[in-house]
């Protein structure tokens, strides 16, 4: 008898060694789609817990990336951008856009962003002179408008920030930021994306 329960603990000692490893899962969250672009579904809520994917972004170089976070209704895109120019499409996964929507971009500068969407094209830029100055046009097809003005309602404020989140003046520092939260009017008709554009200093 108690050979023969010796031997079954060998046979089941054998078939759990001999059991094929669970393969890993190798999918990350940055993945490319036909196109080549690089997509990155959201997946985590802002205390990095699993949620169900709201946006699909895909960018316009694989070395840039837009992280996402979201806090009750406000949703934070943030843009990393090694070269300091890019672009993303964010499309939206979900039923609606959230209530806020805003834009950080880890950049230097800013002397080109835009928002595009099927109709119309929000421009700002952040003079590298002259104090810094915010200029914003609104695009309506090919034709740019005039420079926009605070009493617009696609006006919109574009704040400075070092690298701990406090607002300041001038140009953000290393590992500081631009945040622009995007008008409600653009989100009104709750479009199917959003194109965002980056250009941190103009090269000759």
């Amino acid at each position: 008898m108690r050979n023969t329960r010796v031997f079954l603990s060998a046979c089941v000692v054998a078939v759990l060694l001999s059991s094929p490893a669970v393969p890993a899962d190798t999918n990350s969250q940055a993945n490319k789609n036909e196109s080549g672009d690089e997509t990155t579904p959201v997946n985590k809520n802002v205390s990095g817990k699993p949620r169900v994917a709201e946006f699909k972004i895909a960018t316009r170089k694989r070395e840039d990336r837009v992280d996402v976070t979201a806090k009750g209704g406000r949703t934070v895109f943030t843009v990393s951008s090694p070269s300091g120019i890019g672009g993303a499409v964010i499309d939206r996964v979900a039923d609606r856009w959230p209530k806020s929507v805003v834009i950080r971009l880890h950049l230097r500068g800013l002397e080109s962003f835009t928002v595009r969407l099927e109709t119309v094209r929000l421009s700002v830029s952040v003079l590298s002179h002259s104090s810094n100055k915010r200029l914003l046009h609104l695009w309506r097809g090919p034709k740019e408008g005039p420079q926009l003005k605070e009493a617009s309602p696609y006006w919109t404020d574009v704040r400075t920030c070092d690298a701990k989140g406090k607002p300041i003046q001038g140009l953000p520092p290393r590992g500081g930021y631009f945040e622009i939260t995007l008008p409600k009017v653009m989100l009104k008709g709750n479009p199917k994306s959003i194109t965002l554009g980056w250009i941190d200093f103009y090269r000759m």
